[in-house]
């Protein structure tokens, strides 16, 4: 069996392996190809409260209020009040969901998921392929990975549907290896610098 093995990433020591690789390169075409999506709705929903709250603010201040401003009746006084409400409800709902923003948000890092997805690709076949890919790359790519990744798991409202329907085996980038038993410990990390290798078990 050949081991994986290429180098330690920078932050907590955790081991670079084309299976770690394997598992970023899942996630990132995973929400790549679906955080577009979720974008989208959310935008979808902001520009359909930002339309029905200028629709109330025109039909109260307009012809509503001209119907009912002549009138003294208890009726048309709670008519206007209940409007007014309603429209400073449909005005603050989207914002306090805060739609547009995690729209913008979603959007962005689609476009940082899809370079990181390209990047990780490129990687994975290079490694495959044979090539031991220098650690400074590694570490960095793995380390810009977290970022994205982190970025992402702090949207509002977060992409619960998604989160749920992803598939199994990816975004566990930080739980114990299940490959751990393929690493190779060459010489102790304090005595050597971290350079890239390859090992082999036979």
């Amino acid at each position: 069996m050949t081991t994986h093995v290429i180098c330690t990433s920078l932050e907590n020591d955790i081991p670079v392996s084309t299976d770690r690789l394997g598992v970023c390169l899942r996630d990132a075409r995973y929400w790549a190809q679906h955080l577009g999506e979720f974008s989208a709705k959310l935008q979808a929903k902001s520009d359909a409260f930002q339309t029905a709250a200028t629709l109330l603010a025109a039909l109260t201040a307009g012809t509503l209020w001209a119907v009912v401003s002549s009138s003294t009746a208890l009726w048309a006084e709670i008519l206007v009040t209940v409007m007014a409400l309603l429209t400073a409800f449909v005005t603050a709902y989207p914002k306090a969901r805060n739609y547009s923003r995690g729209a913008a948000e979603a959007a962005q890092l689609t476009a940082d998921y899809g370079r990181l997805y390209g990047r990780l690709l490129d990687a994975d076949r290079a490694v495959t392929g044979g090539q031991v890919l220098d650690t400074k790359r590694l570490q960095e790519l793995v380390e810009e990975f977290q970022d994205v990744r982190s970025r992402r798991q702090t949207l509002h409202p977060r992409p619960v549907r998604l989160e749920r329907e992803r598939p199994e085996g990816i975004d566990d980038v930080d739980s114990e290896p299940r490959w751990a038993e393929r690493y190779v410990v060459v010489e102790p990390a304090k005595s050597r610098p971290r350079h890239g290798f390859r090992a082999h078990l036979g």
